[in-house]
């Protein structure tokens, strides 16, 4: 989500700790009007390479391998109420860091 909001088309291969991202392609337009036009020479040289590289070194030794979350009680008894959905969410993280 984050690299498709910003117009990089990111093609998956692989899994576990040999799963990568390879930059597939650009939408000029997109990427233009998210990210300030200097970088895009730089990202249209990085065409085909990889991009995203999972590094075992940040495996926390405990770490659980599925967490699931139930929102419902804070929702019952607190009246609780999510303000984003996930792609909002992203959106928003990546218009603040961009």
């Amino acid at each position: 989500m984050a690299f498709d909001h910003i117009g990089l088309k990111i093609s998956w291969s692989g899994s576990g700790v040999e799963g990568i991202g390879v930059l597939e392609s650009i939408n000029k337009q997109k990427f233009n009007d998210s990210v300030e036009n200097i970088h895009h020479q730089r990202y249209t040289s990085l065409l085909e390479k990889v991009l995203v590289k999972v590094d075992p070194r940040y495996f926390r030794p405990t770490e659980v391998d599925l967490l699931l979350g139930d929102p419902n009680k804070s929702k019952t008894k607190l009246n609780w109420k999510p303000e984003y959905d996930l792609p909002a969410l992203v959106e928003e993280m990546m218009d603040f860091g961009i």
